[in-house]
């Protein structure tokens, strides 16, 4: 006889598949620009960003924390990200493509990549081949997840945030 325990226990209404990204696959500038999102407030390198996100909280701490766990080879946590589809003539349907968790972490690479602060007395421009490249080989995990349901992505996002 089967166990029926599962269906009591609480479910999410995204479905995500786990996959692991480099930093260079996260950061690389592919893709469309914000004229192919008409529904994003705003753009952090190539995804588009809704307005019912938060606002970016980490402080220069947490960020020299994150490029600690990068360079030390500890664990990244995870991003996760929308899948996309396109509508026509380069529009992407609504909520396509979107970082609906991770912000903060993208943020933090883009930020260094552009000499926005140092590390370590050192900004990405001081980075030797072999340093940069140590950085944009490492993984994190990408739940990736295929959902154009802006409410389901609202409460899957709400979700991620409260199990912090």
């Amino acid at each position: 006889m089967k166990c029926q325990i599962v269906d009591r226990l609480p479910k999410t209404s995204v479905k995500a598949v786990p996959i692991h990204i480099t930093i260079r696959e996260l950061t690389a500038y592919v893709g469309h620009d914000k004229r192919a999102y008409p529904f994003a407030d705003r753009m952090l390198g190539r995804f588009p960003i809704v307005n019912w996100k938060r606002d970016l909280a980490w402080t220069l701490d947490d960020k020299t924390k994150f490029l600690n766990s990068v360079f030390l080879n500890d664990d990244l946590g995870s991003v996760t990200i929308n899948g996309y589809e396109e509508v026509g003539n380069g529009i992407m349907r609504d909520m396509s493509d979107i970082l609906l968790d991770g912000r903060e972490r993208v943020s933090t690479m883009l930020d260094f990549m552009s000499n926005r602060f140092s590390y370590c007395d050192l900004y990405w421009r001081d980075l030797n081949r072999f340093e940069r490249n140590r950085f944009l080989d490492r993984e994190l995990l990408n739940r990736s997840v295929c959902c154009f349901d802006e409410k389901a992505l609202r409460a899957e996002y709400e979700r991620l945030r409260r199990a912090r």
